[in-house]
Parts: C-alpha cells; structure tokens; sequence
C-alpha cells in the first residue's frame, strides 16, 4: 500500500466516523436535513431522516413534558429524595442542625418548595428537614 492509497483510505474512515457522530443523536421530528463531509480526496453526503420514535413523554410527565411534582412533606429524608431523583429532579436540603445531614434516614421532610404540581425536568426541589 502506497502513501497515497493509505491517506485516501484514512479520510475515508474519518469521513464515516463523523457522519456516525453527527447520524448518532436523536432528531426531532421535521424535514429531513442534508448533511457533508469533505476530506482531501472525498466528499461524503448523507440525508438525515426524522427520528422515528415515538415522543411519549413517560409515566411520570405530562403532556407537555413537564414532571409531576408529589408531596414527599412528612417522608423520611432518604425516601423523598429517591422519589424526587427518580423523577430527574434535583434536591437542595435546607436544616439539619450544628453538624449537619449525616444520615439522611433521620431526618423527616417538613416543608418542599414548589408544592405539588408539575414541574420543568432537572429542575430543583428545595426541602426543608427537621429530625424525625
């Protein structure tokens, strides 16, 4: 193998390893877009279809693919922060006292910020603990 036909052949594999790195993520549903890649010697086009998946938002999102907020007040601070995580959201604990939150089983939940409703996914769910 000449130098020539190994370059040729290495832009080629390039050229398919970014159309898969651009082709790997999921599309929204849409016209199809046209994507290229050029490398010395090789220009490589390639139509990107919709994503065909079905975009049900889950069990725990509503239609519009906001998250149900529960009441996790008066759980123990362990069980509400794994309904809460499950759910994609984040917890911000507030109290705990002199030393702080060291084991989480021992702390019940007296107030959440918001309240119960529906919600943006990743988005942070303050609870206020006390011990139980």
């Amino acid at each position: 193998m000449n130098l020539r036909t190994a370059l040729a052949a290495s832009g080629g594999f390039f050229a398919g390893v970014l159309l898969i790195a651009i082709l790997g993520g999921a599309r929204p549903a849409g016209p199809p877009e046209t994507v290229t890649v050029t490398t010395p010697g090789q220009t490589v086009t390639a139509e990107l279809a919709p994503d065909p998946r079905p975009t049900d938002p889950g069990p725990d999102q509503g239609p519009t693919g906001e998250v149900e907020l529960p009441s996790v007040v008066g759980e123990r601070l362990d069980v509400a922060r794994a309904v809460l995580e499950d759910r994609g959201l984040e917890v911000d604990t507030r109290g705990g006292g002199a030393f702080g939150i060291v084991d989480e089983s021992n702390w019940v939940v007296t107030a959440q910020v918001p309240a119960v409703g529906t919600v943006e996914p990743g988005a942070t769910v303050v609870l206020r603990v006390d011990r139980g």
